[in-house]
C-alpha cells in the first residue's frame, strides 16, 4: 500500500502524533503554521476533517497524546508560557486545557504514557534533563 495523504488541506511544520480511541477510531493531531492545535478523526476508515482542538491553546512544540488510565484520549502540550497544558476528549466532547503542572517549565516537547492505573508525563527541562511524573489514578471498586 503507498501513502494517502489525510484530507483537509491541513499544513504543519511539526511531526504529527496519532492515537487510537476507545472505540478503537484513529484521531491525528498537528500543530497547524498558526500553532493551533488540530485533530482529524477516522471513522469507518473515512477521515471527518481537520478541526481546532476547542480552548485556542497555541504552541510551538508538536503535541502529545495517548489513552489515559480511563481510556479517554488525552492532549499535552507546552503552552507559550513553557507550562504543560492538557485537555481530554471524553464522550465526544473537550475538556477545557488546564495546567497539567504549574512546576514544569520546558521550551520542549513533552511525552506521555499510561501503564496499568499510571499516567507518565516526560519532559526535558530548562537545565536540559529528563524529568517525568508518574499520576496513579484511582478506581472505584
Amino acid at each position: 500500500m503507498g501513502w494517502t495523504e489525510i484530507p483537509g488541506g491541513a499544513l504543519t511544520d511539526l511531526p504529527v502524533t496519532a492515537v487510537a480511541d476507545g472505540n478503537g477510531e484513529l484521531l491525528a493531531f498537528i500543530v497547524g503554521t498558526d500553532r493551533q492545535i488540530y485533530v482529524n478523526q477516522s471513522k469507518g476508515g473515512d477521515w471527518v476533517g481537520w478541526s481546532s482542538v476547542p480552548g485556542g491553546a497555541k504552541t510551538t512544540q508538536p503535541v502529545a497524546v495517548a489513552r489515559d488510565t480511563d481510556g479517554q484520549v488525552i492532549v499535552i502540550h507546552i503552552g507559550q508560557d513553557g507550562h504543560l497544558y492538557e485537555a481530554k476528549l471524553a464522550s465526544s466532547k473537550w475538556t477545557a486545557w488546564r495546567l497539567a503542572d504549574d512546576e514544569a517549565a520546558t521550551s520542549m516537547a513533552a511525552a506521555i504514557a499510561t501503564v496499568n492505573n499510571s499516567r507518565f508525563v516526560f519532559h526535558v527541562g530548562k537545565d536540559q534533563r529528563i524529568y517525568t511524573q508518574e499520576t496513579v489514578v484511582l478506581t472505584a471498586e
